[in-house]
C-alpha cells in the first residue's frame, strides 16, 4: 500500500478541528489517503478477506434470521466446495521470478466496492498515521505465504461461511463462559433457500447469543463481536475514548483492557497499536488494538494483520465492544509468493498500474506524482 498525501475540499475540516490545529485563512483539509493499490503479483490473495461493520445491514438480499433455542443443534458434515482462481493475463515486474503455471495459481485481483465509498483515510499531516506494523520500508522480501479464504462466499458483499451450526454455537459458549456470563437465548442468520445460488453456499454467517451483560456475534468465519449492554465503565486514569488523538496514555489503556480480558486471546507476548484518522467535519476516531507478537518477522506480519483484538469504547469514553479473531483459522495457504521491491511497486504507481477506490478526482490531474507520496507500508488484501 502507497500512500500520497493531496488536499481536498472540506471546509468543514478546519471549522471543527481542535484549536491547536486550525489555521485562521486555511479551509482547505489536508488529507492522506491510504489507496488500496494491487501493484503486479504483490502479497494479495486470490480470495478477499472481507470485514463487514459491526451490524451489517442485510436486508434485500436474501438473508433470514431464524431463533433457536439456547440447546447445541446437531452437527451436520458439509463439504463446502472450493472455487479455483481465474488465470488472467499480467505484465510481470522485472525483479518478480516466475513460477511454473502448475506450481501456483495466478492470483486475480479486483475491486468490489460498488455502492462502498471509497477507502480514504485522512490526516492534517501523514506523521498521524501510525504504524507498528514489523515491516518497514528497509525489509526486503523474497516471498510471503498467500491464503485462500475458504469462508469468502461469492455475491454475499462480505456475508462468509464456514463454521457449522454447531462450531459457531460452541464458540459463543466458551465466550460466554470466559465472561462469566450465561447465554439466554441464540439467533443464527442464514441465506435463504431461494437466494443459495446467488451467494454460492449455504448455511449460517452468523450466530447471535444474548446474554444479562449483551450480545456475543461470532461470524461464519469465527470472528467474535461482543456487544456490553450497558457499556463497561473505565477507572478515570484509563482515558478511553474514541476523540483523542494519539497519546502514551492510549497504550496504557490498552494493556490495562489486555489485563482484564487477557482470558479472550491468552497470547504469551502482543504488541499493542493504537490508531485513528479524522472524519470530514474534523472530528477524530480512534481504535484501540493489539496482535499477537510473532516468533518470526513472517509470523509478526501475519499476525499484524490476521490475529487482532480491537478494544471499541462509546463516545462517552466505556467499553461497548470488542472484536477478536484469528483470520487465518478459516484459509488454505496457496502457496508462497513472490513480493515485487519498494521501488517498483512505486513505478507500477506512478505508471498508473494500479487498482484504487480513490475517486480520480482526489488526484492532482488524475494521476499519482512522486512528490505526492509519503509513506510505504506492506498490507494483506
Amino acid at each position: 500500500m502507497l500512500y500520497f498525501e493531496g488536499r481536498t475540499n472540506c471546509r468543514n475540516v478546519e471549522e471543527a478541528a481542535p484549536a491547536q490545529k486550525r489555521k485562521a485563512s486555511y479551509v482547505w483539509g489536508r488529507w492522506a489517503v491510504a489507496a488500496a493499490c494491487v501493484l503486479g503479483i504483490s502479497w494479495f490473495g486470490y480470495s478477499q478477506l472481507k470485514v463487514p461493520e459491526p451490524t451489517p445491514q442485510l436486508e434485500g438480499m436474501g438473508v433470514t434470521a431464524t431463533p433457536v433455542p439456547t440447546s447445541a443443534p446437531e452437527a451436520e458434515p458439509t463439504d463446502t466446495p472450493i472455487s479455483e482462481p481465474t488465470p488472467m493475463p499480467t505484465a510481470v515486474p522485472d525483479d518478480v521470478v516466475v513460477f511454473p503455471k502448475d506450481d501456483l495459481p495466478l492470483l486475480n485481483v479486483g475491486l468490489n466496492d460498488s455502492g462502498m465509498g471509497f477507502e480514504g483515510m485522512m490526516f492534517y499531516d501523514i506523521s498521524e498515521s501510525s504504524s507498528v506494523s514489523p515491516w518497514t520500508k528497509e525489509i526486503e522480501l523474497k516471498t510471503l505465504p498467500v491464503y485462500r479464504n475458504l469462508a469468502y462466499t461469492k455475491g454475499g458483499s462480505g456475508v462468509e461461511i464456514w463454521y457449522s451450526d454447531e462450531e459457531l454455537y460452541v464458540r459463543a459458549e466458551e465466550v460466554a463462559e470466559l465472561l462469566d456470563v450465561e447465554i439466554l437465548s441464540v439467533e443464527y442468520e442464514r441465506v435463504s433457500e431461494e437466494n443459495i445460488g446467488a451467494f454460492d453456499k449455504e448455511g449460517s454467517y452468523m450466530i447471535q447469543a444474548k446474554t444479562s451483560q449483551g450480545d456475543i456475534r461470532v461470524d461464519g468465519n469465527g470472528r467474535v463481536w461482543i456487544y456490553f449492554e450497558p457499556a463497561i465503565e473505565i477507572p478515570e486514569e484509563y482515558s478511553f475514548t474514541r476523540r483523542d488523538t494519539p497519546t502514551e496514555e492510549a497504550y496504557e489503556t490498552i494493556y490495562y483492557l489486555l489485563e482484564q480480558y487477557s482470558d479472550l486471546c491468552a497470547w504469551e507476548q502482543y504488541t499493542v497499536d493504537t490508531w485513528g484518522d479524522y472524519s470530514y467535519s474534523g472530528e477524530y476516531s480512534r481504535e484501540y488494538d493489539a496482535f499477537k507478537t510473532g516468533a518470526s518477522l513472517e509470523e509478526g506480519i501475519l499476525n499484524y494483520h490476521f490475529s487482532r483484538i480491537s478494544f471499541i469504547p462509546d463516545w462517552e469514553g466505556r467499553l461497548r465492544m470488542i472484536r477478536f479473531c484469528n483470520q487465518l483459522d478459516c484459509t488454505e495457504e496457496l502457496g508462497r509468493y513472490p513480493i515485487i521491491s519498494r521501488e517498483t511497486a512505486q513505478s507500477l504507481l506512478l505508471n498508473g498500474d494500479y487498482l484504487t477506490s480513490v475517486p480520480k478526482e482526489y488526484l492532482s490531474d488524475g494521476k499519482v506524482k512522486e512528490e505526492a507520496i509519503a509513506k510505504v507500508e506492506l498490507i494483506y488484501r
